[in-house]
């Protein structure tokens, strides 16, 4: 082992977890920084404030069911956070989540995000020895973080992975190397030259690796729970080259894949009832980006189960009408519901049944009620 290995081995202790966490990126930095000779600070911890908290106020949703209204108001009012872009000199970085720590072992909480509810804190200490390694990655030069644990779906690669790019917009040409997790799909790492990335920039990281930044960039999280912001909308849009001028002219319905784990049962009465009104009917996974980018430019209507596929909203016309459909089991009025608003779209809701024997997330769709969405959505054409 040699005398630089061993540094970076002895600099983990206590080994099993974190020395501790760091609530607040931004006040540790601060704290820091008061503590050193004021020439000094430029070559220590810093961050740069970029966006202010904002807040929005959402129009109510519309639908048969008003019983489930409820379910929309948590997300009608919301503030965004503040979001900072930091640099954290001779710093590591854990697996591909995003988990970020200081060159002492202590973890932040703010780079990373955890879908099944559990603090970074909580699931360190659930997981001994999840931030030690006997083999860490040197990566040298200027590196930004793009890491997020679930980049591999299409919606959270555009709204919590591409959006932040925005964030690096001012150091982007000093920037050697960006981070993104290794299950990334590839179809997903070809559109980062459209925000100013070249592919080979790119390092894929693996779950169990351990890496230490000479020189590291790493930003605010986009949102909170589907929240995004208008400017991340417009940021997408612009650099997809994707703002929609005609009025669209065309109805979708956009299948469930085949290999989702939420289903509509009845499905195929729903498409009946669709084609019998003029609808297209669309299976996404079959059209490459440029396609989707194209069709979905063209919509005036598109009807969906609630589902990654729904992140086509974002090429839309603004006179686009929405139906979202949702399963009881998994009621989410946060994620598209929030991107219609945000684009002045037409958002109307319909919630499925569930039946005894379905599983977890399916459900079926009365067919009287959705004929009636169905209407309502068509009533303005």
């Amino acid at each position: 082992m040699t005398k630089e290995n061993l540094k970076f081995l002895l600099k983990q202790f206590p080994f099993i977890y974190p020395k501790g966490f760091i609530h607040s990126a931004k006040n540790y930095i601060q704290q820091l920084n008061n503590q050193i000779k004021p020439y000094l600070k430029n070559r220590m911890a810093q961050f740069y404030l970029l966006d202010v908290e904002e807040a929005y106020f959402l129009p109510s949703p519309s639908g048969l069911q008003t019983e489930y209204l409820d379910g929309f108001t948590i997300n009608q009012t919301y503030k965004t956070t503040e979001k900072c872009l930091f640099f954290l000199p001779d710093s590591f970085i854990i697996g591909n989540e995003g988990i970020t720590a200081t060159n002492r072992n202590y973890i932040f909480e703010d780079f990373a995000h955890y879908f099944n509810i559990s603090s970074i804190k909580g699931k360190q200490y659930n997981k001994p020895f999840q931030n030690f390694s006997l083999n860490i990655k040197q990566i040298q030069g200027t590196t930004a973080s793009l890491l997020f644990s679930k980049s591999d779906n299409v919606y959270h690669w555009f709204f919590d992975v591409l959006s932040r790019v925005r964030f690096y917009e001012k150091v982007i040409n000093q920037i050697d190397n960006f981070l993104v997790p290794d299950s990334v799909p590839e179809h997903f790492i070809n559109l980062l030259p459209l925000f100013s990335i070249p592919t080979e920039k790119v390092i894929r990281v693996k779950p169990n690796e351990k890496l230490h930044l000479k020189y590291l960039y790493v930003s605010s999280l986009s949102g909170s729970e589907g929240r995004s912001s208008l400017k991340d909308i417009e940021f997408l849009e612009r650099n997809l080259k994707s703002i929609p001028t005609q009025i669209g002219k065309v109805k979708y319905y956009i299948k469930r894949g085949k290999h989702t784990s939420r289903k509509i049962i009845n499905e195929d009465k729903l498409v009946v009832i669709l084609e019998d009104k003029g609808f297209t009917i669309l299976d996404s996974e079959e059209l490459t980006f440029d396609q989707q980018i194209e069709t979905f430019n063209n919509a005036s209507i598109v009807v969906a189960f609630h589902g990654a596929e729904l992140f086509n909203l974002l090429f839309v016309p603004k006179n686009c009408r929405v139906l979202e459909l949702f399963s009881p089991d998994y009621f989410r009025t946060d994620c598209y519901y929030n991107l219609a608003s945000l684009k002045n779209l037409d958002y109307h809701y319909l919630v499925g049944e569930k039946t005894s024997d379905s599983n977890w997330g399916n459900c079926n769709i009365d067919l009287d009620l959705f004929s009636k969405s169905i209407d309502r959505l068509l009533t303005n054409e």
